[in-house]
C-alpha cells in the first residue's frame, strides 16, 4: 500500500513522506480497479494521492469498475463512492495497534498518532480494544519469490538500470518455478487465518502507517546502491505495517491525522474487511469531518 518515494541526492537535509505523505492515500480491493496485468500476484494496486476523502471517492468512481477481460473482479458497489462521503459508518469496534510487529521499535510519533486517532474514534462513539498486528517473518517471505519474479519482465537493456533492480533481476532468473508457485500457495493459506480476524475480532484495524518517520532525502536510494544485493532496513521500517494488506488485498486507507514535532505529517492506516472499500471511504471522511488536515503545513 503506498509506494515508496524518495529523491534528492542525500547531501541536504529536506525530508520528503513517503507512504505517509500528508496527503490521503486509498489502496483499493485486489480486482477492485482494472490492470493489464496482476502484478505481484495481485498485490499491486491502482490508486491516487489526493488532499480529501471525497476526491479519493470521486476518482475511485471513475477509475475503478468491472473488467470482463480479467480472470476476476471485485464485487461491484451498491452505489457510487462519492455517496458514501458524510454517510454513517455505523457504530464500529476499533482494533488499535500501537506496537509493531515482528518485534521493531515504533517511533514515538507514529505511536502518538495512533493513541491519539484511538481517542478520537472512541468521541466519534466507535468501540476501540487494543489488537496487534501479529505474524511471524517466516510467514511473509515468500513474498520475495513474488517480488524477485517480477523482475524477470522483458527490459531490453538491464546494464541501464539501477544496481539493486539488477540484483533483483538476477535473482529472479535464479529462482525455482516450483518455489515461485509454492510460495504463491503459502501465502495464500497464510491470508485465509489473517482475514480471519475482520468480523470477529474487529470490524476495522487502525496503526500507524509506517513504524518511522519519513526518512531524509535520497536515504534509501544510498543505501540500496550501496548493497544493492541486500534489503533496506529503512525501506523494511516503512512497509512493515502495510504489505501485509498487499498480499491479501484487504482495503486500506492512509490518513494525514498527525504532525509530528519535526512538523513532518505522520499517517495512521485504516484497514476493512474483503471488498469494503465504501465502508472504509464513511470511515475516513467521518473522521476527516472531525479532525480535518488540510490547513496543516510543515514548518519549512
Amino acid at each position: 500500500m503506498f509506494g515508496i518515494a524518495h529523491g534528492g541526492d542525500g547531501g541536504g537535509s529536506i525530508r520528503i513522506p513517503a507512504s505517509c505523505c500528508g496527503l490521503v492515500g486509498l489502496k483499493v480491493s485486489r480486482g477492485r480497479v482494472p490492470t493489464l496485468i496482476e502484478s505481484w500476484e495481485g498485490a499491486v494496486v491502482e490508486g491516487v494521492l489526493t488532499h480529501t476523502v471525497a476526491d479519493t471517492a470521486a476518482l475511485l468512481d471513475l477509475v475503478s469498475g468491472p473488467d470482463p477481460l480479467s480472470w476476476y473482479n471485485a464485487p461491484a458497489p451498491t452505489r457510487s463512492f462519492r455517496q458514501e462521503v458524510g454517510a454513517d459508518p455505523g457504530r464500529l469496534r476499533i482494533g488499535l495497534v500501537d506496537t509493531a510487529p515482528l518485534g521493531l521499535p515504533l517511533a514515538d510519533a507514529c505511536r502518538d498518532a495512533v493513541r491519539t486517532t484511538g481517542s478520537l474514534l472512541e468521541e466519534l462513539g466507535h468501540s476501540v480494544e487494543t489488537a496487534a498486528l501479529d505474524f511471524e517473518f517466516d510467514a511473509l517471505a515468500p513474498f520475495i519469490s513474488l517480488v524477485d519474479g517480477s523482475y524477470t519482465q522483458t527490459i531490453d537493456d538491464w546494464e541501464k538500470c539501477e544496481p539493486h533492480n539488477r540484483a533483483g533481476h538476477q535473482r529472479g532468473l535464479e529462482a525455482n518455478s516450483l518455489d515461485y508457485v509454492r510460495a504463491v500457495g503459502a501465502l495464500q493459506r497464510w491470508s485465509r487465518d489473517f482475514v480471519a480476524q475482520w468480523g470477529r475480532d474487529f470490524d476495522v484495524l487502525v496503526s500507524p502507517t509506517m513504524s518511522i518517520e519519513p526518512p531524509l532525502a535520497g536515504e534509501i536510494l544510498g543505501h540500496v546502491k550501496a548493497e544493492p544485493g541486500n534489503p533496506s532496513a529503512t525501506v523494511f521500517a516503512m512497509i512493515v505495517f502495510t504489505a501485509p494488506f498487499n498480499i491479501n488485498g484487504l482495503p486500506a486507507i492512509s490518513l494525514p491525522l498527525y504532525q509530528a514535532s519535526s512538523g513532518l505529517p505522520v499517517g495512521v492506516q485504516f484497514v476493512e474487511r474483503p471488498f469494503n472499500d465504501a465502508g472504509l471511504i464513511r470511515l475516513a471522511a467521518q473522521i476527516e469531518a472531525a479532525a480535518p488536515w488540510g490547513d496543516r503545513h510543515p514548518n519549512l
